[in-house]
């Protein structure tokens, strides 16, 4: 009896192995962004930027997918993004902002630029710079719509 129990655990243990092999788990991409936390507890206002006791948060209800394009050839995916963004101060709302930024992602890196204020030209934006709450919001904005 002990004997045909290992012979049965074995033989479990290889089809288990060669299942696993033969049929691989999905993948999942990867998020652009971690939220940290939600302006009251609400999903539709996830937190961009926090400095001190001020908050910016990105108003998901306003955010708009205004253009999505997939370069065939190289893969880059180019979104354009429009939304607003609520700066709360000891949790009172204390300016909304309008924002129009891009993110191109799927080549060798992923860009973010932010509308210039003549609305015809863009400008690049990084995590580093005075500009962190736009970057940080179209992270969100992109993994929010879906973009790889």
């Amino acid at each position: 009896m002990i004997k045909l129990f290992k012979k049965f655990a074995a033989a479990f243990a290889l089809a288990a192995l060669f299942i696993s092999c033969a049929a691989p788990l999905p993948q999942t991409e990867a998020a652009f962004f971690t939220v940290e936390s939600y302006w009251n507890g609400d999903t539709n206002y996830p937190l961009a930027f926090s400095q001190g006791t001020t908050n910016r948060y990105v108003d998901l209800a306003s955010a708009k997918l205004e253009e999505k394009t997939t370069d065939e050839t190289t893969g880059v995916t180019t979104a354009v993004f429009t939304y607003k963004v609520v700066m709360v101060n000891n949790n009172a709302v204390t300016a909304t902002y309008d924002y129009k930024t891009m993110i191109k992602t799927g080549g060798e890196e992923t860009i973010v630029a932010a509308q210039r204020a003549d609305h015809t030209s863009w400008s690049q934006i990084t995590s580093s710079s005075f500009n962190q709450p736009q970057y940080n919001a179209t992270l969100i904005l992109a993994d929010h719509f879906g973009i790889q």
